[in-house]
């Protein structure tokens, strides 16, 4: 295996070093000619190309390793720590055992707890972070504001449930508020669908004028 290892990082070497796109390929297609079918010392896997790591969704995430899935430092990092010189001795009385049982556990919680962050985040493709920001900017202002707000509740539901959470309130907000408008319409003494589609074309008309003398006046 540390000879495989070895023939993996000579070719990274070589192709970092090459001076063109054209080069790299050639010393990648020479280096599989080479090992192709060999089985001792042979490398297991086919190292990518740089540019082709470059590209992968998450790469551009300080501490991401898309081709792995996972990350430089996870949760919780130091657990490990805390059993790493652990050992059950046959001199270990009850309560000392029951102590290192007590630790064992805690550890086992943290890396549950790790596994779970770290899944949350692949399952919704939050390292793919070029493409969240630009699918937030793309939104309009009031519903990014309402998804940042709901992401407190995101940990409670699958990515599909929680899409359909957000759905529902920014349907209901609209109900909410074109209910508000028919009151609005009632109060003034507007009794028809008619009639408040005229209301509107005058409102937009009077507004259209003001800011046309407004602008009128400070050219003046």
């Amino acid at each position: 295996r540390d000879l495989s290892r070895k023939h993996e990082l000579d070719f990274v070497k070589a192709t970092a070093a090459a001076s063109s796109k054209e080069e790299a390929d050639k010393i990648r297609k020479e280096w599989e000619d080479k090992w192709r079918g060999k089985k001792v010392g042979a490398p297991t896997v086919l190292p990518p190309r740089l540019d082709d790591t470059s590209s992968l969704p998450g790469s551009e995430l300080l501490g991401f390793m898309p081709r792995r899935g996972d990350f430089d430092i996870e949760y919780d990092n130091d657990a490990e720590v805390a059993i790493a010189e652990m050992e059950f001795l046959e001199t270990d009385t009850e309560q000392e055992k029951e102590l290192k049982l007590k630790v064992l556990q805690i550890y086992y919680e943290k890396q549950n707890e790790r596994e779970r962050r770290k899944q949350f985040i692949l399952s919704r493709n939050l390292y793919d972070y070029r493409k969240y920001v630009k699918e937030e900017q793309e939104l309009p202002q009031d519903e990014r504001d309402l998804r940042h707000r709901m992401r407190l509740f995101e940990r409670f539901h699958t990515p599909e449930e929680h899409k359909q959470f957000i759905q529902d309130i920014i349907k209901a907000k609209k109900l909410r508020k074109e209910i508000a408008k028919l009151q609005m319409y009632r109060r003034i003494g507007i009794r028809s669908l008619a009639e408040a589609e005229k209301y509107e074309l005058d409102k937009a008309r009077r507004q259209y004028h003001i800011v046309a003398q407004q602008q009128k006046e400070a050219e003046a």
